[in-house]
């Protein structure tokens, strides 16, 4: 099965605005997402309702 990750326009431009700040973000988030693809149902859940 296959995952894609997907983000909305207000993200977009926090995390651009955000790199500025800190030099780290963009190994850390390509790190989030390479996370993501190994096991997309990874975290806490929050409810049920999926």
């Amino acid at each position: 099965m296959s995952y894609r990750v997907s983000t909305i326009q207000p993200f977009e431009r926090e995390i651009k605005c955000s790199i500025r700040k800190y030099r780290s973000l963009p190994d850390e988030y390509g790190q989030l997402i390479e996370s993501l693809a190994d096991n997309p149902r990874q975290g806490t859940s929050l409810g049920s309702w999926l």
